[in-house]
Protein backbone atom coordinates (compact mmCIF):
# COMPACT_ATOMS: atom_id res chain seq x y z
CA UNK A 1 0.00 0.00 0.00
CA UNK A 2 1.03 3.84 -0.44
CA UNK A 3 1.28 6.21 2.05
CA UNK A 4 1.57 9.78 2.41
CA UNK A 5 4.90 10.98 4.31
CA UNK A 6 3.62 14.22 6.18
CA UNK A 7 3.34 15.51 9.15
CA UNK A 8 0.48 17.41 10.58
CA UNK A 9 0.02 19.13 7.32
CA UNK A 10 -3.45 18.97 8.05
CA UNK A 11 -3.53 19.95 11.34
CA UNK A 12 -3.29 23.72 12.72
CA UNK A 13 -1.90 22.63 15.44
CA UNK A 14 1.01 20.95 13.54
CA UNK A 15 0.03 17.30 15.23
CA UNK A 16 1.10 14.12 13.87
CA UNK A 17 -1.78 12.84 11.54
CA UNK A 18 -1.69 8.72 11.61
CA UNK A 19 -2.38 8.00 8.05
CA UNK A 20 -2.80 4.11 8.48
CA UNK A 21 -4.78 2.01 6.31
CA UNK A 22 -6.25 -2.05 6.19
CA UNK A 23 -6.12 -4.04 3.72
CA UNK A 24 -9.32 -4.88 1.71
CA UNK A 25 -11.59 -7.83 2.23
CA UNK A 26 -14.45 -9.47 1.04
CA UNK A 27 -16.73 -7.39 3.93
CA UNK A 28 -20.09 -6.54 2.57
CA UNK A 29 -19.48 -2.97 4.38
CA UNK A 30 -17.34 -1.67 1.80
CA UNK A 31 -19.13 0.19 -1.39
CA UNK A 32 -16.89 0.70 -4.21
CA UNK A 33 -17.52 4.00 -5.62
CA UNK A 34 -16.13 6.04 -8.88
CA UNK A 35 -18.56 9.00 -9.11
CA UNK A 36 -16.38 11.42 -7.20
CA UNK A 37 -16.04 14.55 -9.13
CA UNK A 38 -13.38 16.55 -10.08
CA UNK A 39 -12.55 20.26 -10.40
CA UNK A 40 -9.40 20.94 -12.31
CA UNK A 41 -7.15 24.03 -13.10
CA UNK A 42 -4.48 24.98 -14.99
CA UNK A 43 -1.44 26.57 -12.55
CA UNK A 44 1.05 29.79 -14.40
CA UNK A 45 3.54 30.25 -12.51
CA UNK A 46 5.53 33.31 -13.39
CA UNK A 47 8.92 32.48 -12.66
CA UNK A 48 11.10 29.44 -12.56
CA UNK A 49 14.79 28.76 -11.79
CA UNK A 50 16.70 26.86 -14.77
CA UNK A 51 20.19 27.85 -13.47
CA UNK A 52 22.93 24.90 -13.55
CA UNK A 53 20.53 22.24 -14.81
CA UNK A 54 23.33 20.92 -16.72
CA UNK A 55 21.27 20.82 -20.20
CA UNK A 56 21.29 23.49 -22.57
CA UNK A 57 18.19 24.15 -24.81
CA UNK A 58 17.55 26.00 -27.67
CA UNK A 59 15.26 26.61 -30.75
CA UNK A 60 11.79 27.69 -32.02
CA UNK A 61 8.44 25.35 -31.91
CA UNK A 62 4.64 26.44 -32.69
CA UNK A 63 2.81 24.10 -30.53
CA UNK A 64 -0.95 24.78 -31.97
CA UNK A 65 -2.28 23.62 -28.88
CA UNK A 66 0.17 25.59 -26.72
CA UNK A 67 1.36 28.51 -28.64
CA UNK A 68 4.76 29.25 -29.31
CA UNK A 69 8.33 29.02 -27.71
CA UNK A 70 11.55 30.31 -28.00
CA UNK A 71 14.22 29.05 -26.26
CA UNK A 72 17.84 30.27 -25.73
CA UNK A 73 20.67 28.79 -23.51
CA UNK A 74 23.20 30.97 -22.01
CA UNK A 75 26.45 30.53 -20.81
CA UNK A 76 30.44 31.80 -19.54
CA UNK A 77 33.40 30.38 -18.60
CA UNK A 78 36.11 30.64 -16.37
CA UNK A 79 39.30 31.54 -17.26
CA UNK A 80 41.68 28.58 -19.14
CA UNK A 81 44.44 28.92 -16.27
CA UNK A 82 45.63 25.24 -16.16
CA UNK A 83 45.59 24.20 -20.22
CA UNK A 84 46.83 27.58 -21.53
CA UNK A 85 50.26 27.36 -19.35
CA UNK A 86 52.13 25.35 -22.38
CA UNK A 87 51.51 28.16 -25.15
CA UNK A 88 52.14 31.16 -22.83
CA UNK A 89 55.54 32.67 -24.11
CA UNK A 90 55.52 30.26 -26.68
CA UNK A 91 57.40 31.15 -30.06
CA UNK A 92 57.09 28.25 -32.36
CA UNK A 93 53.69 27.58 -31.80
CA UNK A 94 50.19 28.71 -34.06
CA UNK A 95 47.11 28.75 -33.85
CA UNK A 96 44.55 26.43 -35.61
CA UNK A 97 40.99 26.93 -34.78
CA UNK A 98 38.41 27.93 -31.73
CA UNK A 99 35.93 25.18 -31.31
CA UNK A 100 32.73 24.48 -29.76
CA UNK A 101 31.56 21.54 -28.30
CA UNK A 102 28.73 20.27 -27.50
CA UNK A 103 26.25 17.08 -27.38
CA UNK A 104 22.99 15.97 -28.08
CA UNK A 105 21.32 14.39 -25.02
CA UNK A 106 18.38 12.93 -26.77
CA UNK A 107 15.58 15.74 -26.04
CA UNK A 108 13.47 17.42 -28.06
CA UNK A 109 10.27 18.96 -28.76
CA UNK A 110 9.09 19.64 -32.47
CA UNK A 111 9.35 18.33 -35.91
CA UNK A 112 12.64 16.36 -36.33
CA UNK A 113 11.74 15.71 -39.60
CA UNK A 114 13.25 19.05 -40.92
CA UNK A 115 16.84 20.46 -40.75
CA UNK A 116 17.59 22.11 -37.53
CA UNK A 117 20.12 25.24 -37.30
CA UNK A 118 21.68 25.63 -33.97
CA UNK A 119 23.67 29.07 -33.78
CA UNK A 120 26.59 30.32 -31.32
CA UNK A 121 26.19 34.38 -30.59
CA UNK A 122 28.73 36.42 -28.34
CA UNK A 123 26.91 37.72 -25.03
CA UNK A 124 27.23 41.64 -24.96
CA UNK A 125 26.20 41.65 -21.78
CA UNK A 126 27.44 40.30 -18.65
CA UNK A 127 25.53 37.24 -17.35
CA UNK A 128 25.65 38.23 -13.97
CA UNK A 129 24.38 41.66 -14.60
CA UNK A 130 22.38 43.03 -11.39
CA UNK A 131 22.84 39.52 -9.71
CA UNK A 132 19.20 38.36 -11.66
CA UNK A 133 20.08 35.89 -13.59
CA UNK A 134 18.94 32.12 -14.02
CA UNK A 135 15.38 32.12 -14.49
CA UNK A 136 13.17 30.83 -17.63
CA UNK A 137 12.22 34.76 -18.07
CA UNK A 138 16.05 36.09 -17.73
CA UNK A 139 17.44 36.70 -20.69
CA UNK A 140 21.21 38.86 -22.45
CA UNK A 141 21.77 40.42 -25.35
CA UNK A 142 23.90 38.95 -27.60
CA UNK A 143 25.12 39.82 -31.17
CA UNK A 144 23.01 39.31 -33.77
CA UNK A 145 25.89 37.84 -36.26
CA UNK A 146 26.77 34.23 -35.20
CA UNK A 147 30.05 33.30 -34.33
CA UNK A 148 29.19 30.22 -35.67
CA UNK A 149 26.77 27.60 -36.89
CA UNK A 150 25.92 24.08 -37.46
CA UNK A 151 22.68 22.73 -40.03
CA UNK A 152 21.75 19.07 -39.66
CA UNK A 153 18.83 16.85 -39.74
CA UNK A 154 18.83 15.51 -36.48
CA UNK A 155 17.46 11.89 -35.59
CA UNK A 156 15.46 11.41 -32.39
CA UNK A 157 16.99 10.39 -29.18
CA UNK A 158 20.18 10.05 -30.61
CA UNK A 159 23.55 11.50 -28.42
CA UNK A 160 25.64 12.91 -31.17
CA UNK A 161 28.06 15.28 -30.82
CA UNK A 162 28.02 18.66 -32.24
CA UNK A 163 31.33 20.60 -33.35
CA UNK A 164 30.97 24.20 -34.22
CA UNK A 165 34.09 26.25 -36.14
CA UNK A 166 33.89 29.80 -34.32
CA UNK A 167 35.07 33.22 -35.84
CA UNK A 168 39.28 32.93 -36.61
CA UNK A 169 38.95 36.89 -35.59
CA UNK A 170 38.14 35.69 -31.70
CA UNK A 171 40.22 32.59 -31.69
CA UNK A 172 43.28 34.47 -32.91
CA UNK A 173 42.79 37.07 -30.81
CA UNK A 174 42.26 34.69 -28.06
CA UNK A 175 45.56 32.89 -28.67
CA UNK A 176 47.53 36.47 -28.83
CA UNK A 177 46.37 37.03 -25.35
CA UNK A 178 47.24 33.38 -23.97
CA UNK A 179 50.53 33.47 -25.59
CA UNK A 180 52.00 36.53 -24.23
CA UNK A 181 50.24 35.94 -20.73
CA UNK A 182 47.78 38.57 -21.05
CA UNK A 183 45.73 39.75 -17.45
CA UNK A 184 42.88 38.86 -19.65
CA UNK A 185 43.49 34.84 -19.33
CA UNK A 186 44.90 35.54 -15.34
CA UNK A 187 41.91 37.65 -13.68
CA UNK A 188 38.58 36.03 -14.36
CA UNK A 189 36.43 39.62 -13.95
CA UNK A 190 39.10 40.93 -16.70
CA UNK A 191 38.47 37.47 -18.89
CA UNK A 192 34.45 37.72 -18.57
CA UNK A 193 34.64 41.60 -19.40
CA UNK A 194 36.60 40.44 -22.59
CA UNK A 195 34.62 37.32 -23.28
CA UNK A 196 31.17 38.08 -21.71
CA UNK A 197 29.76 34.54 -22.61
CA UNK A 198 28.19 32.71 -25.24
CA UNK A 199 24.35 31.89 -26.13
CA UNK A 200 23.01 28.93 -28.45
CA UNK A 201 20.05 29.84 -30.44
CA UNK A 202 17.60 28.01 -33.08
CA UNK A 203 17.57 29.50 -36.56
CA UNK A 204 13.92 31.39 -36.94
CA UNK A 205 12.66 28.80 -39.52
CA UNK A 206 13.63 25.91 -37.00
CA UNK A 207 10.01 24.31 -35.48
CA UNK A 208 12.54 22.20 -32.77
CA UNK A 209 13.73 22.85 -29.37
CA UNK A 210 16.54 20.49 -28.91
CA UNK A 211 18.40 19.53 -25.68
CA UNK A 212 21.93 19.73 -25.18
CA UNK A 213 24.88 19.06 -22.64
CA UNK A 214 28.51 19.28 -22.21
CA UNK A 215 30.83 16.48 -23.23
CA UNK A 216 33.36 14.43 -20.75
CA UNK A 217 35.16 17.02 -18.78
CA UNK A 218 32.67 19.58 -19.19
CA UNK A 219 34.99 22.20 -21.42
CA UNK A 220 32.90 23.50 -23.74
CA UNK A 221 34.75 25.32 -26.16
CA UNK A 222 38.78 24.82 -27.35
CA UNK A 223 40.80 26.66 -28.65
CA UNK A 224 43.19 24.15 -30.83
CA UNK A 225 46.63 24.69 -31.69
CA UNK A 226 50.12 23.31 -32.66
CA UNK A 227 53.80 23.33 -32.08
CA UNK A 228 56.73 22.66 -34.30
CA UNK A 229 59.07 20.99 -32.29
CA UNK A 230 60.31 19.97 -35.08
CA UNK A 231 57.71 18.29 -36.26
CA UNK A 232 54.20 19.52 -35.58
CA UNK A 233 52.05 18.48 -32.20
CA UNK A 234 48.57 19.56 -31.42
CA UNK A 235 47.55 21.43 -28.16
CA UNK A 236 44.15 22.08 -26.72
CA UNK A 237 43.33 25.13 -24.89
CA UNK A 238 40.25 24.57 -23.03
CA UNK A 239 37.79 27.07 -21.34
CA UNK A 240 36.13 25.58 -18.48
CA UNK A 241 32.23 26.18 -18.63
CA UNK A 242 30.97 28.30 -15.65
CA UNK A 243 28.26 26.05 -14.44
CA UNK A 244 26.79 28.67 -11.58
CA UNK A 245 26.25 30.88 -14.51
CA UNK A 246 24.51 28.61 -17.35
CA UNK A 247 20.70 28.43 -17.60
CA UNK A 248 18.30 28.50 -20.14
CA UNK A 249 15.75 30.72 -21.06
CA UNK A 250 12.35 31.02 -22.83
CA UNK A 251 10.28 33.47 -24.37
CA UNK A 252 6.58 32.01 -24.66
CA UNK A 253 3.49 33.45 -26.56
CA UNK A 254 0.07 31.70 -26.15
CA UNK A 255 -1.59 34.06 -28.82
CA UNK A 256 -4.70 31.99 -30.97
CA UNK A 257 -4.72 29.13 -28.05
CA UNK A 258 -7.20 28.36 -25.13
CA UNK A 259 -4.31 29.53 -22.97
CA UNK A 260 -4.26 32.74 -24.45
CA UNK A 261 -6.56 33.83 -21.06
CA UNK A 262 -3.81 33.85 -19.08
CA UNK A 263 -1.92 37.33 -17.97
CA UNK A 264 1.79 36.68 -19.65
CA UNK A 265 5.01 36.58 -16.57
CA UNK A 266 1.86 36.62 -13.83
CA UNK A 267 1.38 33.59 -11.27
CA UNK A 268 -2.26 32.92 -11.92
CA UNK A 269 -4.60 29.60 -11.80
CA UNK A 270 -7.56 28.85 -14.12
CA UNK A 271 -10.35 26.88 -13.67
CA UNK A 272 -10.52 24.89 -16.80
CA UNK A 273 -13.84 26.22 -18.11
CA UNK A 274 -11.70 28.82 -19.00
CA UNK A 275 -9.25 27.06 -20.96
CA UNK A 276 -11.65 25.45 -22.99
CA UNK A 277 -12.71 22.55 -20.78
CA UNK A 278 -8.94 21.11 -20.82
CA UNK A 279 -6.19 21.31 -18.43
CA UNK A 280 -2.36 21.60 -19.49
CA UNK A 281 1.36 20.93 -18.11
CA UNK A 282 4.00 22.60 -20.19
CA UNK A 283 7.10 22.84 -18.26
CA UNK A 284 9.09 25.07 -20.42
CA UNK A 285 5.92 27.76 -20.21
CA UNK A 286 5.54 27.11 -16.48
CA UNK A 287 2.53 25.34 -16.95
CA UNK A 288 0.85 22.64 -14.48
CA UNK A 289 -2.14 21.06 -13.70
CA UNK A 290 -4.05 21.02 -9.46
CA UNK A 291 -7.58 19.43 -8.93
CA UNK A 292 -9.75 18.61 -6.08
CA UNK A 293 -12.41 16.57 -5.21
CA UNK A 294 -15.45 18.92 -3.48
CA UNK A 295 -17.64 16.24 -3.51
CA UNK A 296 -16.11 14.09 -1.17
CA UNK A 297 -17.19 15.79 1.69
CA UNK A 298 -20.98 14.61 1.08
CA UNK A 299 -19.89 10.77 2.33
CA UNK A 300 -19.25 12.31 5.76
CA UNK A 301 -22.77 13.91 5.06
CA UNK A 302 -23.82 9.97 5.22
CA UNK A 303 -21.57 8.54 8.12
CA UNK A 304 -19.43 10.79 9.92
CA UNK A 305 -17.13 7.86 10.90
CA UNK A 306 -16.80 6.70 6.97
CA UNK A 307 -13.54 5.57 6.17
CA UNK A 308 -11.26 5.18 2.97
CA UNK A 309 -9.76 1.36 2.47
CA UNK A 310 -8.16 2.28 -0.56
CA UNK A 311 -8.45 5.75 -3.05
CA UNK A 312 -7.11 5.22 -6.51
CA UNK A 313 -6.68 7.72 -8.83
CA UNK A 314 -6.27 6.97 -12.89
CA UNK A 315 -5.42 10.04 -14.65
CA UNK A 316 -6.17 9.47 -18.84
CA UNK A 317 -3.96 12.05 -21.21
CA UNK A 318 -6.23 13.60 -23.82
CA UNK A 319 -6.11 10.82 -27.43
CA UNK A 320 -4.08 12.53 -29.80
CA UNK A 321 -2.64 15.06 -28.03
CA UNK A 322 0.51 12.71 -28.41
CA UNK A 323 2.33 9.39 -29.60
CA UNK A 324 2.12 9.14 -33.44
CA UNK A 325 -0.71 11.54 -34.60
CA UNK A 326 1.75 14.39 -32.82
CA UNK A 327 5.23 15.62 -32.33
CA UNK A 328 4.84 15.06 -29.03
CA UNK A 329 5.27 12.21 -26.10
CA UNK A 330 3.90 11.83 -22.71
CA UNK A 331 6.14 12.73 -19.38
CA UNK A 332 7.69 9.34 -18.14
CA UNK A 333 6.98 10.49 -14.72
CA UNK A 334 4.83 12.96 -13.17
CA UNK A 335 5.04 13.62 -9.07
CA UNK A 336 1.65 14.52 -6.89
CA UNK A 337 2.33 17.22 -4.27
CA UNK A 338 -0.55 18.58 -2.13
CA UNK A 339 -1.02 22.14 -2.08
CA UNK A 340 -3.14 24.78 0.78
CA UNK A 341 -5.87 27.28 -0.11
CA UNK A 342 -2.33 29.53 -0.50
CA UNK A 343 -0.88 27.29 -2.90
CA UNK A 344 1.57 26.41 -0.74
CA UNK A 345 3.01 22.98 -0.40
CA UNK A 346 2.06 20.84 2.37
CA UNK A 347 3.12 17.37 1.27
CA UNK A 348 3.65 14.69 -1.41
CA UNK A 349 2.53 11.41 -2.10
CA UNK A 350 5.16 8.79 -2.03
CA UNK A 351 5.41 4.93 -2.07
CA UNK A 352 4.39 3.73 1.47
CA UNK A 353 7.42 3.40 3.83
CA UNK A 354 9.91 5.30 1.79
CA UNK A 355 10.67 8.67 0.88
CA UNK A 356 10.48 7.98 -3.19
CA UNK A 357 8.04 10.27 -4.53
CA UNK A 358 5.18 8.47 -6.48
CA UNK A 359 5.62 8.67 -10.09
CA UNK A 360 2.60 7.96 -11.47
CA UNK A 361 3.56 4.13 -12.96
CA UNK A 362 2.50 5.01 -17.09
CA UNK A 363 1.34 2.59 -19.18
CA UNK A 364 0.68 3.23 -22.42
CA UNK A 365 -1.89 1.27 -24.54
CA UNK A 366 -0.21 1.24 -28.11
CA UNK A 367 -3.09 -0.35 -30.01
CA UNK A 368 -5.69 1.79 -29.30
CA UNK A 369 -4.77 4.36 -26.80
CA UNK A 370 -7.69 4.15 -25.50
CA UNK A 371 -6.35 3.15 -21.73
CA UNK A 372 -3.13 5.07 -21.64
CA UNK A 373 -2.96 6.99 -18.05
CA UNK A 374 -1.51 7.39 -14.69
CA UNK A 375 -2.26 5.41 -11.78
CA UNK A 376 -1.53 6.90 -8.20
CA UNK A 377 -2.79 5.49 -4.67
CA UNK A 378 -4.27 8.67 -3.06
CA UNK A 379 -5.87 7.19 -0.03
CA UNK A 380 -4.19 8.38 2.37
CA UNK A 381 -4.53 11.99 0.93
CA UNK A 382 -8.41 11.44 0.71
CA UNK A 383 -8.54 10.17 4.63
CA UNK A 384 -6.87 13.08 5.76
CA UNK A 385 -8.62 15.55 3.50
CA UNK A 386 -12.21 14.30 4.72
CA UNK A 387 -10.70 14.22 8.41
CA UNK A 388 -9.95 18.06 7.51
CA UNK A 389 -13.57 18.66 6.43
CA UNK A 390 -14.48 21.81 5.22
CA UNK A 391 -12.98 24.46 6.66
CA UNK A 392 -9.90 23.27 4.82
CA UNK A 393 -8.57 23.21 0.71
CA UNK A 394 -6.34 20.98 -0.36
CA UNK A 395 -5.72 19.94 -3.62
CA UNK A 396 -3.20 17.75 -5.49
CA UNK A 397 -0.78 19.33 -7.89
CA UNK A 398 0.97 17.64 -10.69
CA UNK A 399 4.16 18.40 -12.01
CA UNK A 400 7.25 16.98 -13.44
CA UNK A 401 10.09 15.74 -12.16
CA UNK A 402 12.82 18.35 -12.03
CA UNK A 403 15.72 16.26 -13.25
CA UNK A 404 13.03 15.26 -16.58
CA UNK A 405 12.17 18.36 -16.80
CA UNK A 406 15.79 19.74 -17.48
CA UNK A 407 16.82 16.68 -20.07
CA UNK A 408 13.14 16.71 -21.99
CA UNK A 409 10.00 18.63 -22.92
CA UNK A 410 7.25 17.72 -20.24
CA UNK A 411 3.66 18.28 -22.22
CA UNK A 412 0.54 16.99 -20.92
CA UNK A 413 -3.11 17.73 -22.05
CA UNK A 414 -6.21 16.75 -19.74
CA UNK A 415 -9.70 16.34 -20.80
CA UNK A 416 -11.44 17.93 -17.62
CA UNK A 417 -14.81 18.41 -18.59
CA UNK A 418 -16.81 15.52 -17.20
CA UNK A 419 -14.36 14.09 -15.40
CA UNK A 420 -12.85 13.12 -18.84
CA UNK A 421 -9.26 12.50 -18.04
CA UNK A 422 -9.77 11.84 -14.39
CA UNK A 423 -11.72 8.68 -12.24
CA UNK A 424 -11.24 8.30 -8.63
CA UNK A 425 -11.89 4.48 -7.72
CA UNK A 426 -12.91 4.44 -3.86
CA UNK A 427 -13.56 1.41 -1.66
CA UNK A 428 -15.44 2.94 1.51
CA UNK A 429 -16.00 1.56 4.43
CA UNK A 430 -18.98 2.77 6.74
CA UNK A 431 -21.60 3.60 4.20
Amino acid sequence: MFALLATGFFSCEKQEVDFGGSALTDDPNIVAIDTISVNAYTTQVDSFSTVNSGYFIAGNHYDSTVGKLQATAYFDFTIPYDSAQMLNGCTSCYFDSLVLVTQFSGGFYGDTTAPFTLNVNQLTQLISDNNTFGYNVTSRNYTTEPLGSFTATVSPGRQNTIRIKLSDDLGKDLYNKIQRNSDTITDNDVFLKYIKGFCLTGASNNNTVYYMKPTGDSSLVLLYYHKNAPLPVNYTVKLPLNTEHQFNGFTTDHSGTNLSVFTAKKTQTLESSKTGGYVYMEANHGLCPKFNFPSLYALKEINNYVNIVSATLEIYPLKGSYGLQSFYSLPDTINLSILNEYDETSGYLYYSGTSTLQTGNLYIDYLYGENTKYTYDITSFVNAVLKAGTSSTYYLYMQPESTASNSNEQRLILHALNNGSFKLKLNVLGL
